[in-house]
């Protein structure tokens, strides 16, 4: 069975493929129940936001007719994300978030037949106060960072003033810096940090950010 944040990172991630801007914080309190890791809390969450859904259980044969993306049901109770597919191969999001691509053969082997399906023309686009809330989600999310960040900065300004004021500053920016860098490619351009931190296929920002560790 799936945690609450693997739960709440799939519904987050499927809401924003389908660009239904709903903060990752009122998803996570949604599911905050103990239905909340089950199909059954995905689908009462999607309620809650008066997103219009179905959920299926499904032949094998039936699975090709399906419009991607979808959110299935997987061994052991999973859930993952089938962003696109064809008469081949399947394109996975993980509830860690991480991408993969499968054969349509393995695919069948794991999956349990049950789908969830968001009809996004009968959606809410953006929930009231979205940008505010998003904020204070990662606020949230990278709180323990921000108190050693700000710990460490206390301590430099208190024993050594000058140099103290100098990281402050400097850190001061340049988180302001990278807070507005992640807002910005989460509310508006999903590959916007990709320039500054891809080099080949070595260092890819939308895989960190999207790792178990954020």
């Amino acid at each position: 069975m799936p945690g609450i944040d693997h739960t709440t990172y799939i519904l987050y991630r499927y809401l924003k493929e389908l660009s239904v801007k709903i903060s990752y914080g009122s998803i996570r309190q949604s599911l905050d129940t103990p239905m909340g890791n089950t199909l059954r809390g995905i689908s009462d969450a999607l309620d809650e936001f008066h997103i219009v859904h179905e959920v299926y259980q499904l032949p094998a044969e039936y699975l090709k007719e399906l419009e991607c993306p979808f959110i299935s049901v997987i061994q052991n109770g999973h859930f993952c994300i089938v962003k696109n597919m064809n008469e081949k191969e399947v394109m996975l999001i993980s509830d860690k978030g991480k991408k993969s691509i499968v054969s349509l053969e393995f695919f069948l082997t794991i999956w349990k037949g049950t789908v969830l399906i968001i009809d996004p023309l009968q959606t809410v686009q953006q929930e009231p106060y979205y940008r505010i809330k998003q904020i204070v989600s990662y606020l949230y999310i990278y709180r323990y960072l921000i108190i050693l960040a700000l710990a460490g900065m206390i301590y430099l300004f208190v024993n050594h003033a000058h140099i103290g004021e100098t990281l402050f500053n400097l850190m001061t920016w340049v988180g302001l810096a990278v807070a507005i860098g992640i807002i910005y490619k989460e509310s508006y351009d999903k590959d916007f940090l990709q320039r500054f931190c891809k080099i080949g296929t070595v260092v890819d920002c939308n895989e960190i950010l999207h790792s178990k560790a954020m």
